[in-house]
């Protein structure tokens, strides 16, 4: 209907007029803003613009979340602490009290340390790379400059993401920043930019790697860098070697793809072909690192094995925990994935139409993901941080499947808009209440939004924990630790200022519990308290106090066992303090505190809706695949 020829009404009329307009206006504004977007330089544009954003982002979000060191952040900053002041790896002085308050405000900590020769030397059983980088921000700046060099190293990942879309050629820079974006500036990535952790800085070494070897062929200096990426992985930790063998594989096919690797005479099969220009030198560093990694590894370990410090107390994998871990790790509300970043389910629907265009390559990747995946699902699950922790080092590479869905479906992009709509609040929920993203319950996600949505999400349930703490794995602030046997917790009038001398048990679930001290004191005063029990909330809101005078104690210093009832009503946060005022002296042995109802799980909970995201995933997958598709190669 033409304006000119409108007989329907105003409305009608009004409406076939706004249409006339849209039509001829936007294609001017689209072509107005592309000329726009190509007067600035590519250097600018793909360059300085893909980490200057990041930066001022992540700088923002610490900011606001201010977070303090929690799980093993601490005990990375105490090995970089301790090879600027020591010059050594031992850490027997790292955790007594004096360099514990002035480096972390803590009295005490349990040390993720063992003595591994016999020697009386502490060792750190965390891989030294995560220090060693966080080391110049450490020297220049302490816990502040840590943060800093985190957030550089999450900004320049971003930017290596982007160049990374813009290497696979799968879409243009219209789609390119959207699914960067979704990428850079959702969860997990987002909170993980300021936390020092080493799941960042190894999502940036695979993101390098992966772009060196996309080259088609790469250059030998490619192939150099995409094998110290490789090397240097498994300096972060451990379970990174799965990675890092994937990237060794890329290089070793294309060296083997390189003139120089196939002699062609027969003069040419001696010794010397090896050592020709560009053949065997991209495998120096890795060569070199594991070399250093056995001579580190004897040194410190007293074994040539780099997995020396490794902890491998029973059975680490079974099939109830690659459910639990695994899958969980993609699909629980509460330490999951996606259900914190729905937007990126769309990328791993993605995943299906990229292996059917690239029938070696991506199969290949998927099996060296899928065997990490797999080495993650131990029992004791990814520990105190926010959601999807050992994910990071691969979230990354969901851009790219999510670049192809986007920029070939045009369905694709209206459910992608409202999913990143969707990610992105979460991401704000949990930069403004980071406290609610850590797993104080696996089955209760806090966030409002992901609580909101959880019931779509396999709900994997949990019990209450029993937790029992000897006098030198207490968290304290004040007080000193007696050898024992047993080790006993010491804090005296005069020396001691009154503080927390335990602090730090986490309820986890809505429960009873029982809490049993073993507790003597010698009271100065008969009138003044010797200990008060508190249970506390997130906010530091006490919800349960207990006064403990000097007629609830054994006289002449004998040790009683004291047994509190308790019961938490709020599962964020909850956690059990021991508050010493500084009338008594007071000996604290040790502390166990048990739920009142123990609650069987079956070993697979919620097994239809675990199978059904999955089989779904790849079901919408299969169906974005064009018919008669044939691969167009693994370039």
């Amino acid at each position: 209907m033409r304006p000119a020829d409108c007989t329907a009404g105003r409305f009608a009329c009004s409406v076939a007029r706004f249409g006339a307009v849209r039509e001829d206006v936007t294609p001017v504004i689209e072509q107005r803003l592309a000329a726009c977007y190509a007067r600035v330089p590519p250097w600018l544009r793909y360059g300085v613009f893909p980490l200057l954003l990041p930066l001022v982002v992540y700088a923002a979000v610490f900011i606001r979340m201010r977070p303090a060191p929690t799980g093993d952040e601490p005990h990375y900053l105490l090995i970089a602490w301790s090879l600027i002041e020591d010059r050594d790896l031992d850490l027997a002085n790292d955790y007594q009290p004096p360099r514990l308050m002035r480096h972390l405000g803590l009295a005490s900590i349990e040390p993720h340390a063992r003595d591994y020769r016999g020697t009386g030397e502490l060792i750190p059983y965390h891989q030294i790379g995560l220090s060693l980088l966080l080391l110049p921000g450490v020297l220049v700046g302490g816990l502040l400059g840590a943060r800093v060099v985190a957030i550089l190293v999450a900004a320049l990942l971003a930017q290596q993401v982007f160049l990374l879309l813009r290497d696979t050629r799968l879409g243009p820079d219209r789609y390119i920043w959207p699914v960067w974006a979704a990428t850079a500036f959702c969860l997990p990535l987002l909170v993980y930019s300021n936390q020092l952790f080493p799941e960042v800085p190894a999502a940036l070494l695979v993101v390098v790697g992966l772009r060196m070897l996309m080259s088609s062929p790469p250059s030998p200096v490619q192939l150099v860098i995409a094998s110290a990426a490789a090397a240097a992985l498994p300096w972060l930790h451990t379970r990174y070697s799965v990675l890092s063998a994937g990237l060794l594989v890329g290089v070793a096919y294309w060296l083997w793809r390189r003139a120089a690797w196939r002699p062609r005479s027969r003069g040419e099969w001696g010794v010397a072909w090896l050592f020709k220009p560009g053949t065997l030198l991209p495998l120096l560093p890795l060569v070199v690192s594991a070399g250093l990694m056995v001579a580190f590894a004897l040194r410190f370990y007293g074994t040539p094995s780099p997995t020396g410090a490794a902890e491998t107390e029973g059975d680490l994998w079974s099939l109830s925990s690659l459910y639990m871990h695994s899958l969980g790790a993609f699909l629980n509300p509460s330490v999951g994935w996606l259900p914190n970043a729905p937007v990126h389910w769309l990328g791993l629907v993605g995943v299906v139409p990229l292996a059917a265009r690239h029938r070696r390559v991506v199969p290949l990747t998927l099996l060296f993901v899928g065997a990490y995946v797999l080495l993650i699902g131990h029992k004791w699950g990814q520990g105190w941080a926010f959601p999807a922790r050992y994910l990071v080092v691969v979230v990354p590479l969901v851009a790219v499947p999510l670049l192809l869905v986007v920029a070939r479906v045009w369905q694709a992009r209206v459910l992608g808009a409202g999913l990143l709509a969707v990610s992105l609040v979460i991401s704000a929920q949990g930069v403004r209440r980071p406290q609610e993203l850590y797993p104080h319950s696996y089955t209760r996600p806090r966030l409002p939004l992901v609580s909101a949505l959880a019931p779509i999400w396999p709900l994997l349930p949990s019990t209450p924990v029993a937790v029992t703490l000897s006098a030198e794995r207490m968290l304290r602030r004040t007080g000193e630790v007696l050898p024992g046997p047993p080790p006993t917790l010491y804090a005296a009038p005069g020396r001691d200022g009154p503080q927390h001398l335990l602090f730090g048990v986490m309820l986890t679930e809505q429960s009873g519990y029982l809490a049993r001290f073993e507790l003597a004191a010698v009271p100065t005063r008969e009138d003044a308290p010797v200990a008060g029990a508190e249970v506390v909330d997130a906010g530091g809101r006490p919800t349960i106090q207990w006064t403990l005078w000097p007629a609830d104690f054994a006289p002449y210093g004998e040790f009683r066992t004291r047994t509190l009832a308790l019961y938490t009503s709020e599962v964020v946060g909850s956690q059990l303090r021991l508050w010493w005022p500084g009338n008594a002296e007071l000996w604290l042995r040790g502390v166990q505190v048990t739920p009142t109802q123990q609650v069987t799980l079956a070993p697979f909970p919620a097994l239809p809706w675990m199978l059904l995201w999955p089989l779904g995933t790849l079901f919408v997958g299969l169906l974005l695949v064009p018919r008669g598709r044939v691969a167009t190669g693994d370039g």
